[in-house]
This record gives structure tokens, sequence and C-alpha cells, in this order.
């Protein structure tokens, strides 16, 4: 078991990714050595780079708030054919796990542990804008991601509002704890294309 990053930015990292290419050029390839085998499809390769990504700003984003590691089983289950779908019923315990260990920290470390949190809010945010950039379909880049990777911005839409609700849940929860510092956390709610999914989740 890998250790739970602090840093967001850190979780792929440390997996052995590297997403320099990946937002410069739409590069999918450039991200991971197992990416570079060439009887991989593009088409898989789209797959594997947007399960990554779901993976580090929905869990990642998670344990580097609460400081802890978070088995996938506790907030995922299968529907109805068996396939995992994100499944969000325990993430309130999970953030009231965090507002306890929080209350129970001298001032200044409950302000560096708040702190550290709204600044990783930000990081999946940045990241966030930058998947949105390339998905969106009047840009270049996304016209290329389409020549490419076929299927992978189809999917990035598919993941960014699970996301974007997890920033907007944890970033309400953190506000709440820091009502006093009058640091609010923005509110991202993507592209158009994004918003429709996110309508029907």
């Amino acid at each position: 078991m890998l250790p739970v990053q602090h840093d967001l930015n850190m979780y792929p990292t440390i997996r052995g990714w590297h997403m320099q290419q990946v937002w410069d050029n739409g590069d999918l390839r450039q991200a991971h050595p197992s990416l570079q085998d060439e009887h991989l499809s593009p088409s898989a390769v789209g797959r594997r780079l947007t399960s990554m990504l779901q993976s580090w700003h929905y869990f990642g984003l998670l344990e580097a708030i609460i400081g802890k590691w978070v088995d996938v089983t506790y907030l995922v289950r299968p529907d109805e054919s068996g396939v995992p779908l994100l499944y969000s019923r325990n993430l309130p315990f999970a953030l009231y796990a965090w507002l306890g260990k929080l209350k129970d920290l001298p001032a200044d470390e409950r302000q560096a542990d708040l702190d550290r949190a709204y600044d990783n809010l930000m990081k999946a945010g940045m990241c966030i804008q930058k998947l949105l950039l390339w998905s969106d379909q009047s840009s270049a880049g996304s016209t290329w991601s389409k020549q490419n990777f076929p299927g992978y911005n189809e999917l990035i839409l598919m993941i960014t509002p699970a996301i974007i609700r997890m920033i907007d849940v944890i970033g309400t929860t953190r506000d709440r704890i820091a009502d006093d510092t009058d640091v609010r956390i923005i509110g991202f709610t993507g592209l158009p294309d994004a918003r429709e999914f996110r309508s029907i989740c």
C-alpha cells in the first residue's frame, strides 16, 4: 500500500505517472510507461488514463484532505450488471472523521490542516479546468484528442461531474469549519457538456 499523499499533485507521481505532456499537448501515451506499449490501442490508452484521473481526483483528493488511506470499496458499489460505480453514501462519515480530528488539534495545527485542504482543492480545480479545456468541443485540443484517442473526451465528461461534486462537498465542509477565516472555496461548474452529465448523476 502506498503512503497517503498530503499534496494532491504527488498522487500520480509516486505511481509513476507524469502529466505534463498530457496538459501541454494532449499526448496521453507519455503519461505512463505502460501506455507506450505499441500494442495498446489509442482507446485503451484513454480508458487507462481516465481511470487514473478519476482515482487521483476522487480518492486521492479525499485522502489528501482527511490524511488517511481510503479503501476503494468504501466509496464504490456495483450496479445491476456488476459494473463498479462511485457511491458517496459513506462520504459524510469520512468527513466527520476529519472534523473530529481537527477539533482535537491545537489552533495552529488545525489552521495548517485547513490551509492544506484549501491548497489541494485549488489543485483539483486547476486539473478540472485543464481536463475540460481538452474536452471543450470548440477547441483544437478536443479535436486532436478525438482523432488520436477515440472515446477519451467522452470519458472525461463522464468522470468530471463526480469530481466536481467531491470538490464541492469537501470545499463546503472546509468552509463551514473555517467560517471565521474569510477564505471561500471557488465553485467549479465546468463546460455545458459536463454540466449536463452532472445534472443526471
